[in-house]
């Protein structure tokens, strides 16, 4: 913790950075609100299948984190943290568990491709995780490292569905075009974050921030590759519509 705060002290624009998470949020609020209104053109996209599930667990992994964490640790520093930021994560969690449920309602969920993702990224996280909270509190810094990753999944499978739609890609209306275009938006906010916020360059690991694992290659790289997931299906959806 003494060195978190240290190198916040050193590198005051990582509130700036904090603040990249922030808009990440307001803009995953703004999405599920449109999916809440625009019921029916949801259900006619791949968001409304695995990938809402899985971000339903990224969400609640990441307000369980919020939540259980010391204010110093976890919580967002910058004009887009604190208490807005945690409320608006609780929110996203509450409209994801509503859309999550009127998706395994409707049959449209493998619910054996996300308990298998699931699994398969537990221990991903587990083994790959920050060293930002105290020693007692490292399933904080686990819950960060499972959340990305469950966002992850969550690209995967609507890049999937993507492709499995491919041809018959018309549907979704205006809600459609939200999503793809936010999405590719939702993940490069927090990617860039974690590429920056250490004050190293990409990929460089920082040793006295590592719990467990290669932390810091393992998330970079997730995150990059959900924002490349999510421009592909982007790109797939334009071609084939």
């Amino acid at each position: 913790k003494e060195l978190w705060s240290e190198i916040r002290s050193q590198w005051p624009a990582l509130s700036t950075a904090d603040s990249l998470l922030g808009l990440a949020a307001i803009l995953r609020v703004f999405l599920l609100l449109s999916g809440e209104l625009r019921r029916e053109q949801a259900a006619a996209t791949p968001f409304m299948a695995e990938p809402v599930v899985f971000m339903f667990l990224a969400a609640a992994a990441r307000s369980e984190m919020l939540l259980l964490s010391p204010q110093d640790v976890y919580h967002l520093d910058g004009p887009l943290g604190g208490y807005p930021n945690i409320a608006l994560e609780l929110l996203a969690t509450l409209l994801l568990a509503h859309l999550a449920t009127s998706a395994l309602r409707s049959g449209a969920v493998s619910v054996t491709a996300v308990a298998l993702g699931t699994l398969l990224l537990l221990p991903v996280a587990l083994c790959n995780r920050l060293a930002i909270a105290d020693t007692a509190d490292s399933h904080l810094d686990a819950l960060f490292s499972f959340a990305q990753l469950l966002e992850f999944g969550a690209a995967v499978a609507f890049f999937a569905r993507t492709m499995a739609a491919a041809g018959g890609q018309g549907g979704g209306g205006a809600f459609a075009a939200l999503a793809y275009f936010l999405l590719p938006l939702l993940q490069l906010l927090p990617a860039y974050f974690l590429m920056t916020a250490w004050g190293k360059p990409p990929l460089t690991s920082v040793p006295e921030l590592v719990g467990a694992g290669c932390p810091f290659e393992v998330l970079q790289v997730a995150g990059l590759a959900q924002v490349g997931l999510y421009v592909l299906a982007w790109a797939m959806r334009i071609a084939f519509t």
